[in-house]
């Protein structure tokens, strides 16, 4: 068991990374833009993006990290 738990640690805290880079890239790039080009366009490229592939991309990246961390217990 004890094998495993450093693997397991480095794919979690890997995968929260990128699950923090994509919410840093909201916050920095894509809010401000909201500001810009205002909220009806906003909401346009917001639901397109996130009914496109971040219906595949957000679950596992929020998902397989909390998975991995509650098998290191």
């Amino acid at each position: 068991m004890n094998d495993l738990i450093v693997p397991l640690v480095i794919a979690t805290t890997a995968l929260s990374g990128i699950a923090a880079g994509a919410s840093l890239d909201v916050s920095i790039r894509q809010l401000p833009a909201r500001h810009r080009i205002g909220v009806i366009a906003y909401s346009v490229y917001s639901q397109a993006t996130d009914l496109g592939t971040a219906r595949v991309w957000y679950p596992p990246l929020a998902l397989v990290p909390c998975c991995l961390r509650l098998q290191q217990q």
